[in-house]
């Protein structure tokens, strides 16, 4: 299974760093579990942990708020909850670009990696 499909990119110097909301490694742990299996999905959570690529961001109170406000300004889109959460810790962290492949973050004003062919 690949890994988690949004993250947020931070470029530090020395490199690029990954930052995974923890609702995100959430729902990807979860669906590791479910598709192939708990030991996998043991494993993975052990790798993402250790990583010095990866870093788990915790969400906050202000960061529920302000996805709670994100989710209801876009009662017009499919945006979920999730991705609103994911959004909010985003702009806390001061990060503009997103490894994704859901449109959702340029709806939001961020840059998705890999950019999308026009």
């Amino acid at each position: 299974m690949p890994p988690p499909a949004t993250t947020s990119v931070a470029r530090p110097k020395g490199g690029t760093r990954f930052v995974l909301g923890r609702p995100v490694l959430i729902e990807y742990l979860d669906e590791v579990t479910k598709r192939v299996g708990k030991r996998d999905a043991l494993l993975r959570l052990q790798q993402i942990e250790t990583s010095s690529i990866w870093g788990v961001e915790p969400d906050t109170e202000e960061d529920h708020a302000q996805a709670r406000e994100l989710f209801l300004r876009y009662d017009d889109q499919s945006i979920d909850m999730t991705d609103s959460l994911s959004f909010a810790i985003m702009e806390r962290l001061d990060l503009r670009e997103a490894f994704s492949f859901d449109p959702d973050f340029e709806i939001h004003g961020f840059a998705r990696v890999p950019a999308t062919k026009a």
